[in-house]
């Protein structure tokens, strides 16, 4: 695994941080308060045992602009099978199998997982927290999108760089913040790696946040997190994520540009303990 020196910051983990001051991360005033707090915070470092819940939501979103549609089904929590309407009419369902135990199929056990260990070893900014976790990275170049492929109502509305090979999951450094109240956490899964609509990329919007319980005191130096309650953890994907059942159909050229054009969101609750 690849070692993280507190004193400083790779060029990679610098545009992560600047992504984390977004609302996500920037606390209540949204002016990246946490990530630069040099205020005490309760200690969370150390290994966690995370018990998830027993279903989760998924979201899918098809289509773009005013033909944008959004289904919310519920499936338990190692996954299943459901449908949503492949034709706005409703006429035609497209099946989604979403087996967690399918190498690609991506739950959020699977990024944010059973038994994360975590340091709070920055010497400057006490509320910043760090983990090794999955997450994404291109195996091939970065290009330019396709003009017609990005922009307002896409799956990439700034219009980033794309990945034109494949998006690989590797175990990275990821970052996060214990809020400015002291009382939650907020840490980013992953994501970033924009999708050319083959691959399979993961969403910037892909987080874990939790509230803290905690014992102790700033003033008694003794201040320590004990638990999490209220967890949730969301990763979306989007791009080629072909978790269709029917792709293979004789219908497989419309049900795979529909798919291609779909985003994916994964949601779950989840407690932890020390």
């Amino acid at each position: 695994m690849p070692s993280f020196n507190p004193r400083s910051v790779s060029r990679l983990g610098a545009i992560s941080l600047i992504v984390a001051c977004a609302p996500l991360l920037g606390g209540a005033e949204g002016d990246c308060g946490p990530a630069f707090a040099r205020d005490p915070a309760p200690d969370m470092s150390g290994a966690w045992n995370i018990s998830y819940d027993d279903e989760f939501t998924v979201k899918v979103t098809l289509g773009a602009g005013a033909a944008r549609r959004e289904y919310t089904r519920t499936v338990s929590a190692t996954g299943g099978t459901f449908q949503v309407p492949l034709t706005p009419d409703g006429s035609e369902m497209l099946t989604f199998d979403l087996d967690c135990t399918r190498p690609e199929v991506v739950c959020p056990s699977e990024v944010w997982p059973t038994m994360p260990s975590i340091r709070q070893n920055h010497p400057d900014y006490t509320h910043r927290i760090f983990l090794q976790l999955p997450t994404q990275q291109c195996s091939g170049n970065m290009v330019a999108p396709d003009d017609a492929e990005c922009g307002a109502g896409t799956l990439n509305p700034d219009c980033e760089m794309v990945c034109d090979g494949d998006v690989a999951t590797v175990v990275r450094e990821a970052f996060g913040t214990i809020r400015d109240d002291e009382a939650g956490f907020d840490i980013l899964l992953g994501g970033g790696v924009a999708t050319n609509g083959v691959n399979c990329a993961m969403l910037s919007l892909s987080v874990a946040t939790g509230e803290l319980v905690t014992t102790g005191s700033a003033a008694a130096e003794n201040w320590r997190a004990t638990g999490i309650v209220n967890g949730r953890v969301t990763t979306g994907y989007a791009g080629g994520c072909l978790w269709a059942e029917n792709v293979g159909t004789p219908a497989e050229p419309d049900v795979r540009a529909v798919v291609i054009g779909a985003a994916v969101e994964f949601s779950t609750g989840y407690t932890g303990t020390r």
